[in-house]
């Protein structure tokens, strides 16, 4: 099923919309669907889409219904940064504004919207967890011995990644991703003139630069997939996590844990 409290949300703005778009309901479904957005709620295609089409219904349809404002950005000195009036719209890099506490302050009826996006990498690693699907990742040497963490790899080496998911009941549309440390690439065999890429039935595999990604269509007892990994670099690296997510069903998901490979 493709329900969610979002989509849910979505096609009741869609149907407010067309019966009294200017309703205090209509504001409230936008306003949460806006809310929800930005607090990254959108998790599926579906969420996306809908969401994106319902406020698009809604804002055209409340277009006459808006009134005129002019709008200021200013620092704390109170200078003036830049500004913007109805039927308006401006971007700014926050690297390029004064630090400190800033302010939009805005004249006439009208409303103005604005948002502030910012990105950046955790630093500590998420914790692991597991919800409805697991994933083990398990690496041999080119003799089938299987390596454990901390063991050491020696740079030119060959390797082998197992990845067994284990579903807890039947699922669809499964994506898994497997990071790889740096210093180490994907053997493709389409690439290498080894033959052609292993097939599983119902898997599509993606073989990029710094990762694996499998989708798995249908996915109701436990599968390996295998592949060949080659360590390129000297040096110690970080292993990311392997990690796995329904497409629309997100609450199905996997972190595994993250660790370190020595290539010597």
């Amino acid at each position: 099923t493709f329900e969610s409290a979002s989509r849910s949300t979505a096609l009741k703005l869609l149907m407010w919309s067309e019966v009294d778009p200017l309703s205090a309901t209509a504001a409230d479904l936008a306003t949460k669907l806006v809310e929800e957005a930005r607090k990254g709620a959108w998790r599926t295609t579906q969420d996306n889409a809908v969401s994106i089409l319902a406020l698009g219904k809604w804002m055209e349809k409340t277009r006459s219904a808006r009134k005129p404002f002019n709008a200021e950005l200013k620092d704390e000195s109170g200078m003036t940064l830049a500004s913007f009036a109805d039927g308006e719209k401006i971007a700014l890099d926050l690297n390029k504004l004064p630090k400190g506490p800033l302010t939009l302050a805005l004249s006439g009826e009208g409303t103005a919207y604005f948002a502030w996006t910012s990105a950046g990498v955790p630093l500590e690693a998420p914790e692991p967890f597991s919800n409805g699907v697991q994933v083990k990742r398990t690496w041999y040497t080119r003799e089938g011995i299987e390596i454990e963490e901390g063991d050491p790899v020696s740079r030119g080496d060959r390797i082998t990644a197992a990845l067994t998911i284990t579903p807890a009941s039947g699922m669809r549309n499964l994506v898994v991703v497997d990071m790889l440390p740096g210093g180490m690439e994907i053997e493709n065999p389409r690439l290498t003139g080894e033959g052609d890429e292993r097939q599983y039935a119902g898997i599509r595999s993606e073989m990029r630069d710094d990762r694996l990604i499998l989708f798995i269509d249908n996915l109701v007892k436990p599968v390996e997939y295998s592949y060949l990994l080659r360590a390129v670099s000297k040096g110690t690296f970080t292993l990311p996590p392997v990690a796995a997510e329904g497409m629309y069903e997100p609450e199905n998901a996997f972190l595994g844990a993250s660790g370190t490979v020595e290539i010597d």
